[in-house]
C-alpha cells in the first residue's frame, strides 16, 4: 500500500482532524480544572465500595439489643441504603445508650451526614475525635469525616485543619489523605496536593474510586502517561466497567498505542454493544492499525446508532485509505 501524497495527504489529514475532533467531543470526559470534594463519605481504604449485610447486621442488632455499637452499625446500614428515619431512630437510641462512646458517636455522624444533616454529623464526629477514650485510628476517621463535611459546607480552612490532623493521626487512612490532596490541588497546592492523593492511591489499591479520582487530576494536568496508569489499576478492579475500558482506550489512542487501545475498546463494545461513541472511536483506532475492513463495520455502527457526521467522516477516510 503506497503512502497518500500531495493534496491526497492534506485531505486525509483534514479528514482524520475532522473525524477525531467530533468524535473525541462526543466521547472524552473532560476532567473539571479542579475537582470537587469527595462526597460525604469519601472512599476509605477499607471496602469502601462494599454494600452493607442488612441481614447479618439486623440479627446482631436483636440478639445485642444492649450492645449500642451493634444497634449503631445497623442504624448507619439503614440510613446508606435508604431507611433513613428508621435509621436514624436506631442512631439516636444508640447514642443514648452510650454517650461518650467514640465508636457510637462516628457511627451517628457518619448515619447523619448520609442523611445529609452536614452540621450536626460535624458536630458529632468532633466530638468522637475529642474523645479521650478514641484510639488514633478511630480519632483520625472521626477527623476525616469532619473534615470532609467542612469542605463540603466551603469552610476549607476547618476542612484542611482536620484532614491534616487524621493523616498525622493515622498515615493509613486512603480517605483523608485523598480528601486532603484534593482540598490543596483545588487551591493551587499542587505538589502537595499530588504528593497526598498518591499515598491515598498506594493505601487504597483495591478502591477503583480513588485510582479514577488521581487520574482525572492527571488529565487536568496533561499527565496522559500518569492518567493511564491509574485509569489501568481501576480497569484491574473494575474489569466489566465499559465506561473505565473506553476512557482508558482514549487515552492509549493519544498517545499512539493503538494495539492496547483497540483491545481496551473492544471490550468496552462488548459490555455495552448500543454505544455509538464506543464504535466511532474502535473504528478510528482500526484504521490507525489498517484494519479497514473491520474499521468500516464499526464506523457504520456507529452510524445506524445514531452517530452522523463523524462516522460519515470516518467512512470517507476508510475509503480513501483503501484506495491508496
Amino acid at each position: 500500500m503506497r503512502a497518500a501524497t500531495g493534496p491526497g495527504r492534506r485531505a486525509l489529514g483534514a479528514l482524520v482532524a475532522l473525524a477525531i475532533g467530533l468524535a473525541s467531543a462526543a466521547w472524552a470526559q473532560a476532567p473539571a480544572p479542579a475537582p470537587a470534594p469527595v462526597s460525604v463519605p469519601a472512599p476509605a481504604p477499607e471496602a469502601a465500595e462494599a454494600r452493607p449485610d442488612l441481614a447479618k447486621l439486623e440479627a446482631d442488632a436483636k440478639t445485642r439489643p444492649s450492645d449500642a455499637e451493634a444497634q449503631a452499625h445497623y442504624g448507619l446500614a439503614l440510613v446508606r441504603t435508604g431507611k433513613v428515619d428508621e435509621g436514624l431512630a436506631i442512631l439516636v437510641r444508640a447514642g443514648g445508650m452510650a454517650p461518650d462512646d467514640p465508636t457510637v458517636l462516628l457511627l451517628y455522624a457518619k448515619g447523619l451526614a448520609a442523611a445529609k444533616r452536614d452540621a450536626e454529623a460535624a458536630d458529632v464526629a468532633l466530638r468522637a475525635a475529642r474523645s479521650p477514650l478514641a484510639t488514633s485510628r478511630l480519632a483520625a476517621e472521626a477527623y476525616f469525616t469532619a473534615g470532609s463535611i467542612r469542605w463540603k459546607q466551603r469552610s476549607p480552612q476547618e476542612a484542611e485543619e482536620y484532614l491534616r490532623q487524621a493523616v498525622k493521626l493515622d498515615a493509613t487512612n486512603g480517605g483523608a489523605q485523598l480528601n486532603l490532596g484534593l482540598l490543596l490541588y483545588s487551591q493551587g497546592n499542587i505538589p502537595e496536593g499530588l504528593l497526598y492523593m498518591q499515598q491515598a492511591a498506594e493505601n487504597s489499591p483495591d478502591n477503583a474510586q480513588v485510582q479514577m479520582r488521581l487520574a482525572r487530576v492527571m488529565e487536568a494536568l496533561g499527565k496522559t502517561d500518569r492518567a493511564i496508569f491509574y485509569w489501568s489499576r481501576a480497569m484491574e478492579l473494575r474489569p466489566d466497567d465499559g465506561d473505565i475500558r473506553f476512557i482508558l482506550g482514549n487515552h492509549l489512542f493519544a498517545v499512539g498505542r493503538f494495539e492496547e487501545a483497540a483491545v481496551q475498546l473492544e471490550r468496552a463494545i462488548a459490555i455495552r454493544d448500543s454505544d455509538a461513541n464506543a464504535h466511532l472511536a474502535y473504528g478510528e483506532t482500526l484504521v490507525r492499525l489498517k484494519r479497514y475492513d473491520d474499521a468500516l463495520v464499526q464506523a457504520e455502527a456507529a452510524k445506524r446508532l445514531g452517530i452522523g457526521a463523524p462516522a460519515d467522516s470516518l467512512i470517507e477516510i476508510i475509503r480513501f485509505e483503501r484506495n491508496q
